[in-house]
Parts: C-alpha cells; structure tokens; sequence
C-alpha cells in the first residue's frame, strides 16, 4: 500500500499600498504577516481572523502576508490593487532555500535586510509531492472560475 504525499501551496502576497483581495479555498486557513524587528529579525504574526472555505474579502495594509493550504486556491485583486502574489518554491529539508522572485521592497521593510525575508516564506517539505494545489490569480473584473 502506497501513501499519497501532498504538497502545501504557500502564497505571498506583498502589499505594496492599502488593497482589498479576495482569497477562495476550501478550507479554514490562517493569513500571517511577516514583520521585522532587530531584536528578533523577521517573523510571522497571524493577521485577523483564520478564513473560513469560500471567499473572503481581506483588507490589507503595506506589508507582506502569506497563506498555506493543501488544496486549490485563489486570489482575486481589484483593478487598482497595488498587490504582488507569488508561491515561493518549496524546499525538501534542505536548509539553502531555493531563490524566489524578488518583488520590490514594501514601503516600512528595512531594505537592508530584505533579502532575508524568504526564509520567513520558505515551504519546506518531506519530498516530491504526488498532488500539489494550484493557486490561481485574477485581476479586476475578470469571471469567477
């Protein structure tokens, strides 16, 4: 008998001016911010409530959040959103986290240290998965899928 590994779809979104977005799963996940700090470097801090299966209006600030699900998922962003999303590869127990596009800087971020912040958003995992979640993106006034 043979298990089925399934991968975790991580989604960033980096804000760069206040947006609303609506984020569509199929399950309760939970939105983090990552902030900085000297003290602590950079960390994740859970924003708001956890989002129910659905859609969900999120209003968000200048920053950069992520959410983890283990099914298809998406986002939608309105025509004006100064908004950024992108699912940083995943890592297989291995400590170099693999490179990530790199978005620009969000206005509050220490730009010296920014290039830190994807080991906050690094996915890790237990080998190659056999199903991995899709994250689908739309912007404006596109159709429902």
């Amino acid at each position: 008998m043979r298990s089925t590994l399934y991968a975790c779809l991580l989604a960033a979104l980096y804000v760069y001016e206040p947006s609303h977005v609506e984020v569509s799963t199929h399950e309760t996940v939970r939105l983090d911010r990552l902030a900085y700090s000297q003290a602590d470097g950079w960390t994740v801090q859970r924003h708001g409530d956890l989002l129910q299966p659905g859609t969900t209006t999120v209003g968000l600030e200048p920053g950069v959040y992520r959410f983890r699900t283990t099914t298809d998922a998406q986002v939608r962003l309105g025509q004006d959103s100064s908004v950024t999303v992108v699912t940083p590869p995943t890592t297989n127990g291995d400590k170099d986290v693999p490179p990530m596009p790199r978005p620009k800087v969000v206005p509050g971020y220490p730009a010296e240290r920014w290039s830190e912040h994807s080991y906050a958003l690094a996915a890790k995992g237990f080998g190659e998965p056999d199903i991995t979640p899709m994250l689908s993106v739309i912007h404006g006034d596109a159709p429902h899928r």
